[in-house]
């Protein structure tokens, strides 16, 4: 009787996820597409796809109809994925959506795990796999539902996920024997039913078992006798399509087969290595089907499964906003701006949020307000989906997330913003909570340690940081954490002997000796502790320099003015006149200081780097060393040079206080100078009070 419900559930379940084609077409032959016409295929779908998202992130049927839009979602997230779009506002709606999507059914757990893990979530460490897991049936296969019969469908996508999550799953051969002993005897083929002599291939089972068995060694036979079964189902016109009574159509046959015939190829199964030429002529045949719009069907699942099917390409995003440069002609973007937000389904009055994704550590306190704009203020907060972990809390008046987390691990989340006019939208966002013994953990690659960054101050989720130099001693910040010195300290010096450990490596010494303080590494008769305490650097030698230059200048100082007659001679200076106090290079140090420090009095950036000497000192740079001008000392996604050229606080994240970094505003173009909402603020009270 259980096998019974079962097949009738797990067919009406399947009739909900699969769009049944009402006309087969089976015409001439479309024959393989050029390069141009298949980029061209595929910059249209994305198009599309980018714009039929949902409002809740999600793609496809209302979210009440449960497998089938987390089957469109996860497909339309593999999509992006596939042409290089992990990123930007509609890709983390997606993903947040799917995060927190309820999935009871196999198919729709699988279908997730495999989608957050491309995305490189850690679904581990949010439970997902072992919940996959108490699914099985007694025999170590996977149904419709937890314990149901074994079928080949749901046991290929349950094991496709175990294979994506990385977790050592010691039942594998037990699991690979249940899908081989469910092919059809006769044609080689996989069914959505169980095994019967009377068996016959279905493409949609076959293709994803024939994707899983390519992923896992020792099933060699079997996946030859399935590519052999599928490629039997090639029609007269290149399509692919099964001729059970019970269809998907000929878009979705043919992509899912040439999404298997690609796998297999690479796993080098010399079948699909050989059906080069039918898989171009089926891409062919999918191009020449693409609708007017630039979908397939006008359906999330059947257009995101045909772009699956075109060439793997990674398309550039310039503007890194998830719409790539060749797409956002199509759409009426900006190719140099990041307005992705654009395609975020604001409601009418311009009601918008920013998705966001924090790290921190378990029993440290945490608080981050997330974005928000347009609408009409002000705005109400809400947990739309997900959970917060436990011992922080949301401010529903300001949106505020702050407390102390207790446990750590990963918990997405979807936040819901309604304004005064009772519109509202949903931002998804991510908080990850890291225990101190996670040390393996790099969120943003950039060579630093999560744990590490939290401990000091930076942001996990930004590689910029690592080019920046938070103490302004001329380290870069990853440069610290390699040297285990103090990124947060100018003045650390371990050796104690009066030069900081930043001011030593930079110049070669060794800053846990404090021999070398009394050292003349350059030879020019002054040791490296009085270069360093003059400002000065301890690896050029001045006096050979000058010597080149002043061909024999004195040593005396005729004016009085406390710069030597050869220093003044050699950069342009009047040794007849007291311009001690003046600044030649107008670099907003005077002549004296430019003695004293060893920069140039006559050139207003002595390193060349395009800081001015008086900058660099004003905010602890070093004015002898060209590579701080590239770093972002504050993290904000400005280098230091780009704060000057701004006029913004290179120490400071967010120069004008408006709860917006600078680099964010010079992204959106706006002035990291100007306090928008105050200037707002005080304009509203010139109106009320003229």
């Amino acid at each position: 009787m259980k096998q019974g419900i079962e097949r009738q559930i797990g067919w009406l379940g399947r009739g909900v996820l699969l769009f049944m084609a009402s006309v087969l077409c089976l015409g001439m032959p479309s024959g393989p597409a050029s390069a141009d016409a298949v980029d061209t295929a595929r910059e249209r779908g994305l198009a599309w796809l980018l714009q039929v998202q949902n409002r809740d992130g999600s793609w496809g049927a209302a979210a009440d109809e449960g497998g089938a839009t987390v089957a469109a979602t996860a497909e339309a997230l593999a999509a992006l994925h596939h042409a290089g779009v992990g990123h930007g506002v509609v890709y983390s709606r997606g993903l947040s959506w799917l995060a927190n999507a309820r999935t009871d059914s196999v198919d729709a757990l699988a279908r997730k795990i495999i989608a957050l893990e491309a995305a490189g979530m850690d679904t581990v460490a949010a439970g997902l796999p072992p919940a996959l897991l108490a699914l099985r049936n007694a025999q170590k296969g996977w149904g419709t539902f937890g314990g149901y019969q074994n079928g080949a469908l749901d046991t290929a996508l349950a094991l496709a996920a175990v294979h994506a999550s990385g977790i050592v799953y010691p039942d594998t051969d037990a699991s690979l024997g249940i899908i081989r002993n469910l092919q059809a005897a006769g044609d080689g083929g996989w069914t959505f039913a169980a095994k019967s002599l009377s068996s016959s291939g279905q493409t949609f089972p076959t293709s994803h078992v024939l994707v899983t068995l390519s992923q896992y060694t020792g099933s060699t036979s079997h996946i030859r006798r399935g590519i052999r079964w599928l490629l039997s189902r090639q029609q007269a016109n290149d399509a692919f399509l099964d001729t059970d009574t019970v269809t998907t159509g000929e878009i979705q046959q043919t992509a899912l087969a040439l999404i298997a015939l690609e796998a297999a190829a690479t796993a080098n199964i010399a079948e699909a290595v050989n059906a080069a030429s039918r898989m171009a002529a089926a891409r062919g045949f999918l191009v020449a089907r693409q609708n007017a719009d630039g979908g397939w069907h006008r359906d999330a699942l059947q257009t995101a499964l045909a772009l699956r099917a075109l060439p793997a390409v990674t398309l550039a995003d310039g503007d890194g906003d998830g719409i790539p440069d060749v797409v956002e002609p199509l759409l009426g973007t900006d190719a140099a701006v990041a307005d992705g937000w654009l395609l975020g389904q604001a409601d009418p009055d311009g009601l918008r949020g920013l998705s966001f994704v924090r790290e921190t550590l378990v029993n440290r306190s945490f608080a981050f307000t997330p974005t928000a704009s347009g609408g009409q203020a002000p705005y109400a907060w809400g947990l739309a989906s997900g959970h917060l972990p436990p011992g922080i809390a949301l401010t529903t008046a300001t949106g505020r997330l702050s407390g102390t987390p207790s446990v750590a691990g990963v918990f997405p989340l979807s936040l819901s913003i309604t304004d005064t006019a009772v519109n509202s939208v949903i931002v998804p966002g991510q908080i990850r909570v890291l225990a101190a013994s996670e040390t393996g953990v790099d969120t943003d690659g950039d060579g630093m340690p999560s744990v590490w960054e939290l401990q000091q101050g930076f942001n996990p989720t930004s590689a910029a940081d690592a080019s920046g130099d938070a103490d302004g001693d001329g380290l870069s910040n990853l440069q610290e954490y390699q040297n285990g010195t103090d990124p947060r300290s100018s003045s650390a010096d371990s050796d104690d002997d009066g030069m900081p450990d930043g001011f030593e490596i930079l110049h070669g010494l060794n800053y846990l000796d404090p021999a070398d303080k009394d050292q003349d590494k350059d030879g020019d008769g002054v040791t490296n502790l009085a270069e360093y305490q003059q400002g000065r650097n301890p690896s050029v030698n001045e006096a050979a320099v000058f010597a080149v230059v002043l061909m024999g200048d004195g040593m005396g100082d005729t004016d009085g003015d406390g710069l030597p007659d050869r220093f003044e001679n050699a950069h342009g200076l009047d040794v007849n006149v007291d311009d001690a106090d003046g600044d030649a290079d107008g670099d907003g140090l005077s002549n004296i200081e430019e003695y004293r420090r060893g920069t140039r009095p006559d050139r207003a950036d002595t390193d060349g780097d395009g800081l001015s000497d008086g900058f660099e000192l004003r905010y602890g740079f070093n004015p002898h060393n060209p590579a701080d001008a590239a770093q972002d000392a504050d993290g904000d996604g400005l280098s230091n040079l780009q704060e000057a050229q701004w006029g913004s606080d290179p120490k400071k994240a967010d120069s004008d206080a408006d709860g917006v970094t600078d680099g964010a505003e010079v992204t959106a173009g706006r002035n990291p100078l100007v306090n928008e909402a105050a200037v707002i603020r005080l304009l509203s009270s010139e109106r009320e009070n003229p």
